[in-house]
């Protein structure tokens, strides 16, 4: 993984204006989700921060599903979801660990409009 080369400014000062108590930091879980989360526990630890890992996501059943089928893609969805807050979880442990408190958390939703409601 490749180590970041920010947290501080050009002269070598951690920037401290304004200082984030919370850094929140969405994640596709794409091979890019490891750099974008490494950089937030860099920030946390910059600034004694927290970071809430989170990942949205969502899958539509089909209108003229039966209801056995309905049953179906139910159990489904839910262990997909319980596999993507465990994947958030391992993210957590293998890149942030004890560097930054931080919790993983995965709403089921339209990433943009689920992401936006949970920061109100």
């Amino acid at each position: 993984m490749k180590e970041p080369s920010g947290c501080v400014n050009e002269g070598g000062v951690v920037m401290n204006n304004p200082v984030p108590q919370n850094i929140l930091c969405p994640l596709d879980l794409t091979p890019n989700s490891s750099e974008v989360l490494d950089w937030a526990g860099c920030l946390a630890e910059a600034f004694n921060a927290h970071v809430t890992i989170l990942h949205s996501g969502f899958c539509e059943i089909p209108g003229l599903a039966g209801a056995s089928m309905i049953s179906f893609y139910d159990e489904l969805i839910t262990k997909q979801n319980d596999n993507v807050q465990s994947q958030l979880v391992r993210m957590g442990n293998e890149i942030l660990g004890e560097r930054a408190l931080w919790d993983a958390v995965f709403i089921d939703g339209h990433p943009a409009e689920a992401i936006l409601e949970w920061v109100e």
